[in-house]
C-alpha cells in the first residue's frame, strides 16, 4: 500500500478537526506562507452512511446500488493533487455547486451504464442534481 499510486498526494498533509468558524480558521492558516492549501471534507475513518435511493435515466428499477457520498469543498482536488478524468470539479463561483451538484468517480460512472454521465441527471431521494462533473 505504501508504494501504490493512490491517485492523490497525501504527503505533508495534516488532518484535524476545526472547532470554530471555518472561514476564520481558513484565513488564519492560509496567511502562513508554509500552508499551501486547505480543504474541508468529512474526516477519514468516519463510517459513511450508504444511500440507495438514487435513480437516473436507464437505471433498472430492480437494481439496488448503494453509494457512499462524502462532502468536500472546491479546494479538495488542489490540496490532494487529484486529477479529473473528465468534466470539471466544484468551484466557489457557482452557487449550484454548493447544494445541487455531484461529482462521481469512475467506479460510479461505470455503475451508471455506458456512455458519459456528463450532462445527465441523478436523483437522490427527491432532489435532482446534474451529473456535469466526474472525478477519478
Amino acid at each position: 500500500m505504501r508504494s501504490k499510486d493512490l491517485g492523490m498526494n497525501t504527503h505533508h498533509v495534516l488532518t484535524f478537526f476545526l472547532p470554530g468558524p471555518v472561514n476564520v480558521i481558513r484565513n488564519s492558516l492560509l496567511a502562513n506562507p508554509q500552508v499551501l492549501s486547505m480543504t474541508r471534507s468529512l474526516p477519514p475513518g468516519i463510517k459513511q452512511r450508504g444511500i440507495d435511493n438514487l435513480t437516473w435515466e436507464g437505471k433498472n428499477p430492480d437494481d439496488r446500488i448503494v453509494f457512499y457520498p462524502t462532502t468536500v469543498d472546491p479546494d479538495y482536488l488542489r490540496t490532494f493533487s487529484i486529477r479529473m478524468a473528465a468534466g470539471r470539479f466544484f468551484t466557489h463561483d457557482l452557487l449550484s455547486d454548493r447544494s445541487r451538484s455531484v461529482v462521481i468517480n469512475e467506479t460510479a460512472a461505470g455503475l451508471l451504464g455506458t456512455g458519459s454521465p456528463i450532462g445527465k441527471r441523478i436523483t437522490i431521494g427527491a432532489q435532482t442534481s446534474p451529473m456535469n462533473k466526474r472525478s477519478i
